[in-house]
């Protein structure tokens, strides 16, 4: 099974400020990034999960509920079945080891949160 919190995945802790999560997001792009791993598939991968983790909890408003979510189910403390994608206390979810599993779960996540705040379209002249 592998866990994913947003905090975990850029390696900060949930006290982290805007200004801290946008320098240790550019530090990660940096060190995943497919010019410096030479392709390879697993650290792509990890690249896609930081910055699905990057546009949860740098919008204050996907963050604020990301984290009340978070410790919701923190609180609950409820067991669920370890033979799918399911969310445990903490807000972890876990899934199978699978290709693509990992970053299926984090990017349905941040489809909701998305269409909980959509972004103002711009006026265009």
């Amino acid at each position: 099974m592998t866990e994913i919190d947003c905090y975990r995945i850029l390696e900060i802790a949930p006290s982290s400020t805007v200004e801290e999560i946008k320098k240790q997001y550019k530090r990660l792009v940096k060190k995943y990034h497919p010019d410096k791993t030479n392709g390879d598939k697993v650290l792509e991968e990890k690249l896609k999960l930081v910055t699905a983790a990057y546009q949860i909890l740098s919008d204050p408003d996907k963050r604020k509920v990301y984290d009340q979510m978070r410790e919701t189910l923190r609180a609950s403390q409820q067991p669920q079945p370890a033979d799918m994608v399911h969310v445990t206390p903490g807000w972890i979810v876990k899934v199978q080891e699978s290709p693509g599993m990992a970053l299926a779960a984090l990017l349905v996540l941040l489809l909701l949160l998305n269409a909980m705040f959509p972004k103002p379209k711009s006026k265009s002249y």
